[in-house]
C-alpha cells in the first residue's frame, strides 16, 4: 500500500505553503479542489458545503482544507453527497454531524453513522504504458459496480465502492494492477468491509 512519501515522490508535489482555502504549489496558484455532486436528483436547495482541515505529512495530501458536497437533512446533520478526495474516514452517504464556524463555514463535528461504502483512491504509474487518461481507469471499474471521479491536477482517481459490488472482482482488480505495476492505492475508508474492499488481501 502507498505511503505518504511514495504518493508524493509519484507526483513530485511539493506543497509550499496553504491558506485560506488555496494551495501553493511549484509557484503555481491552485484551488483546493470542491469535489462534484454525485446525487443530482437531490434539492440543489438542500446541498451545502463542509469544509474538512486535512491533516498533511510530508506534503501529502497536497492540500489543507477540502470542501466536500452534502445534502443538509436538518440544522446539524448532512448527508455526504460525493466522493471525497483527500479525507480519511468519510464516504459517499454517510451521515456526519455540523456546526457553523464563526464565519458561518459548516464545519464537521463527527461521522454518525457509515454508509457502507468504501473509499479508495488510486495513483497510476505513468510510466505504466497502460493508461492514457484516467478516465481508462475508471472504465475498468464501472463494470464491477464501482463509481469514481478522476483529477488530472493530482493524477488520481477516488473510488467509491458499495456493498452491492462484485467485491471479490473490485479485490482481484486492485490487486491485479499492484502486481502489474499499474497504479499503487491508499484505503481512505473502509468501514467494516476492510477485508472486503482491501487489495491487500490475497484473492
Amino acid at each position: 500500500m502507498a505511503t505518504a512519501d511514495q504518493l508524493v515522490s509519484w507526483r513530485g508535489l511539493v506543497v509550499m505553503e496553504a491558506r485560506n482555502g488555496l494551495t501553493y504549489m511549484r509557484g503555481v496558484r491552485q484551488k483546493v479542489h470542491t469535489g462534484a455532486v454525485t446525487n443530482p436528483e437531490d434539492d440543489a436547495s438542500d446541498r451545502v458545503r463542509v469544509v474538512y482541515e486535512i491533516q498533511q505529512n510530508q506534503g501529502w495530501p497536497p492540500v489543507a482544507e477540502e470542501r466536500v458536497w452534502a445534502v443538509a437533512l436538518s440544522d446539524d446533520l448532512v448527508r455526504i453527497d460525493n466522493i471525497p478526495w483527500f479525507i480519511r474516514d468519510l464516504a459517499l452517504n454517510d451521515l456526519v454531524r455540523v456546526v457553523p464556524d464563526a464565519s458561518s463555514v459548516l464545519r464537521p463535528v463527527e461521522k454518525i453513522s457509515w454508509a457502507g461504502n468504501c473509499t479508495i483512491r488510486i495513483i497510476p504509474y505513468p510510466d505504466s504504458g497502460k493508461f492514457d487518461s484516467l478516465q481508462q481507469v475508471l472504465d475498468l471499474f464501472s463494470p464491477l459496480g464501482v463509481t469514481g471521479e478522476g483529477v488530472d491536477q493530482f493524477g488520481m482517481v477516488a473510488l467509491a465502492v458499495p456493498p452491492a459490488a462484485d467485491l471479490a472482482a473490485v479485490k482481484r482488480l486492485f490487486g491485479q494492477g499492484v502486481e502489474a505495476g499499474w497504479w499503487d492505492y491508499e484505503e481512505a475508508c473502509i468501514g467494516g468491509l476492510g477485508r472486503a474492499c482491501s487489495a491487500g488481501v490475497g484473492a
